[in-house]
């Protein structure tokens, strides 16, 4: 929790500036795999988790909650904002509208850990959230806004660590579930990236696939190049 904080880093002179939890303006709670999106004139840090060494993911405190950053300021301001659940191992983006889109990620119900499936909306102006659509659900998922404005949603894993299919699929520019899926001809990877296209495509960029070992040689290969192994 000690190393848990922000920095700012000035693009014209290198210099450096530490927001630990001593600082005014500081990140108020420790946010391991929180997203960060533009929103308003700074950015929004959502979600994520309280990391603690030694403990596993499913017992780790979730954070159900979002801190904004001005920029003119150079610092957090405010009281967090409340989520209307928790959640790590999530994606955002920023809406055409200035909105930010949480997708996916881990969440809690009780003691019991979920694949997020349900879609919540920030708004800055009001600096309120509600829930959007039901999607699938996605562990580390990918998400991206195309020049269309629409959203694509790919990749991630489901609650027992399968892969989540299908592979990607695409929301309207204000975060509503379509019909439009990636088609099943595109097979499944761990840790795939998704880069947007000119008129609403993404181009699928590498990850590992989910299959047995061919050799021990393939074994050892895999076990270096992917974290699945």
């Amino acid at each position: 929790d000690a190393l848990v904080g922000a920095a700012t880093f000035d693009v014209a002179t290198g210099h450096v500036q530490t927001l630990d939890t001593t600082t005014e303006g500081a990140l108020l709670e420790p946010r391991a795999f929180a997203s960060a999106t533009d929103f308003g004139p700074g950015f929004l840090v959502a979600g994520g988790q309280r990391p603690v060494a030694g403990v596993d993911d499913a017992e780790l405190t979730l954070n159900a909650t979002a801190e904004v950053y001005d920029a003119a300021q150079g610092h957090f301001t405010g009281e967090p904002i409340a989520l209307l659940g928790s959640r790590t191992h999530h994606a955002a983006v920023t809406l055409e509208s200035g909105r930010t889109l949480l997708v996916g990620g881990r969440s809690k119900v009780g003691n019991a850990s979920i694949a997020q499936y349900q879609l919540e909306i920030v708004d800055p102006e009001s600096l309120r959230s509600s829930l959007g659509d039901v999607v699938t659900a996605r562990i580390d998922p990918q998400a991206v806004r195309l020049s269309d404005g629409r959203v694509f949603v790919g990749g991630g894993s489901t609650q027992d660590g399968a892969l989540a299919e299908p592979v990607g699929e695409w929301l309207s520019p204000e975060g509503k579930l379509t019909s439009t899926r990636l088609s099943l001809d595109v097979a499944p990877r761990f840790g795939r990236a998704f880069v947007p296209l000119s008129g609403g495509g993404v181009v699928a960029v590498g990850g590992c696939e989910d299959r047995p070992p061919a050799s021990d040689e393939d074994r050892a290969s895999c076990a270096l190049s992917c974290v699945r192994g």
